[in-house]
């Protein structure tokens, strides 16, 4: 028969705590989306409060974000099978971090569109490589709890949300941008120093 819900989240979790590359992967995803992903719910008062723009202008800045997810997930079909996968997931997640905290220093509006391709370059390649990586790394009977648990991350980019705005309600919006950037740079660099194995995949 069928297994319960309950009992299989726990054999995931239980799994993953056995396999310390796909509990940092997993680790990575979660951070990423709750630190690197608020940014999509601060950009509406971004792009009127700083930028001066109307509603269509913000349509556009996420338009071009999109473009530039497209830009990232192109180019990793373009480029195909690769070695070094675990480096470019954390140079990845590096680089979203750095674009984070140039749209907390910059606010010219050629400059932010320049940044936003950026964003959504790396966003595309981070997600990729990472969801890659988790399903070359688990075993076959664990796939599905494995997956599971990689998308329940996104559940809590509301959380992650909550908390950013507050932030800009305090600090201000490019302050917060800068914060969240130095956080998701400062995953990246922690991951790349701590977990040598991540590198090696």
């Amino acid at each position: 028969g069928s297994v319960p819900f309950h009992r299989s989240l726990l054999e995931g979790i239980s799994y993953v705590r056995r396999e310390p590359i796909i509990a940092v992967l997993l680790s990575i995803a979660l951070v990423s989306t709750v630190l690197g992903m608020p940014y999509l719910h601060l950009m509406p008062a971004y792009a009127g409060d700083v930028l001066g723009l109307s509603g269509s202008g913000f349509g556009f800045l996420m338009a071009v974000g999109g473009v530039g997810a497209l830009l990232g997930s192109f180019t990793l079909i373009a480029v195909g099978e690769f070695s070094g996968k675990g480096k470019g997931l954390l140079v990845a997640v590096a680089f979203t971090g750095v674009s984070l905290m140039a749209i907390g220093v910059f606010d010219q509006l050629t400059v932010v569109v320049l940044i936003m391709v950026a964003l959504g370059t790396a966003g595309a390649v981070q997600m990729t490589l990472n969801n890659t990586l988790l399903q070359m790394a688990v075993k076959d009977r664990y796939r599905g709890r494995v997956t599971a648990l990689f998308f329940q991350g996104w559940g809590l980019m509301p959380v992650g949300s909550l908390a950013a705005g507050a932030a800009a309600e305090i600090i201000g919006l490019k302050a917060t941008f800068l914060i969240l950037g130095a956080m998701v740079t400062g995953l990246s660099l922690f991951m790349w120093v701590r977990f040598q194995g991540v590198r090696k995949l």
